[in-house]
């Protein structure tokens, strides 16, 4: 069996998601895929390429076609994995280098940082996709671990950011020199991280979070929520 092409793929994108009764391809459509994928090929030159995302599913697929070294997603739903698998296997798409982790993010993401950080620098990540709890403080656990292993020229991908905890998020990075923002497709932005550092400054020097504290002061609501 000959492997499926990337354009083939995105004709006909699996629908292997379940939910209001419903099966889906997801939150991805053709053009956020493709966009994606010619994203990660422009920015990141390594050929040891290194990918993490929270979530799975067809941006799972997308980054196997990219022929990562490694490719860890984030996942708790079984039943998902295995129809990734499968529609992988019955289209000939290595599964080689992916590892999917069926645990929530909270969970998983300290335990893979931890043995990531202070080691080769071959190690880090190159792509790091946030895809999978939305809420608070979820958003921002998942920020923390994926910035502590992202090397620097590493892209972070951001989904969903018409919801307000992902939002307040991206506002951070928006003004933050650590990393250098390079496309919007629609609800997903993608950034560059600008330092070889693990952890964001003090907030003294997070430019959001000093004008947002400023903005209280000045409204008089600096003791109040």
């Amino acid at each position: 069996m000959s492997m499926i092409s990337f354009e083939e793929y995105l004709e006909n994108i699996p629908e292997i998601h379940f939910w209001d009764n419903k099966w889906r391809t997801g939150g991805f459509q053709k053009h956020h895929l493709s966009t994606i994928a010619s994203v990660v090929k422009e920015h990141t030159k390594n050929e040891r390429l290194r990918i993490i995302e929270t979530g799975a599913g067809n941006t799972t697929i997308t980054f196997l076609f990219l022929n990562p070294q490694a490719m860890i997603s984030i996942c708790p739903d079984p039943k998902l994995k295995e129809r990734i698998f499968e529609y992988c296997n019955n289209n000939a798409i290595s599964t080689n280098a992916l590892d999917i982790r069926l645990h929530r993010s909270e969970i998983e993401f300290p335990k893979i940082a931890l043995t990531q950080r202070g080691g080769n620098d071959n190690d880090k990540f190159d792509v790091a996709l946030l895809d999978g709890g939305h809420g608070w403080p979820t958003v921002f656990v998942d920020f923390c671990y994926s910035n502590m292993i992202l090397r620097k020229g590493g892209l972070l991908l951001i989904d969903d950011i018409q919801l307000y905890p992902v939002k307040e998020l991206v506002r951070l990075l928006h003004e933050q020199p650590e990393y250098e923002f390079v496309r919007e497709i629609q609800k997903l932005w993608i950034w560059k991280k600008t330092v070889d550092a693990e952890f964001l400054p003090q907030e003294a020097l997070e430019p959001y979070l000093r004008r947002m504290t400023e903005k209280e002061k000045a409204d008089g609501n600096e003791w109040t929520i």
